[in-house]
């Protein structure tokens, strides 16, 4: 349900769940390698589909240090974060403030074991 609606969010952006993840690792940490983004998103697929399409449509570019956001890359990646974070508060409505800093600190352990 919760993958259902982020695809939904994401739809008008033209972005799949693990492209907007891409492009979010990117605004966040800028130059990582094609391996360091694999890596992380290992339980995500398929990543280098996704960074093939990002860099054919203009979002990504990859230097000799690693892949970088283009300015359309910028500009969409801080455009779904707000829709993303409608979406989230409309998933999560039902935590408190106190629940949903628990929840993101065991996704976070969960994330950092793999």
């Amino acid at each position: 349900m919760a993958c259902r609606g982020i695809e939904k969010a994401l739809r008008p952006f033209g972005i799949t769940p693990t492209e907007a993840t891409l492009l979010e690792c990117l605004l966040t940490q800028p130059g990582p390698s094609r391996d360091d983004l694999s890596g992380s998103l290992d339980f995500m697929s398929p990543v280098d589909e996704a960074l093939a399409d990002l860099e054919q449509r203009g979002f990504i570019r990859w230097r000799n240090d690693g892949a970088w956001l283009t300015q359309d890359g910028m500009r969409l990646a801080t455009a779904w974060q707000n829709v993303i974070s409608l979406a989230e508060d409309e998933l999560l409505g039902i935590l408190n403030s106190g629940e949903r800093a628990d929840l993101n600190r065991l996704l976070v352990a969960l994330c950092d074991s793999r």
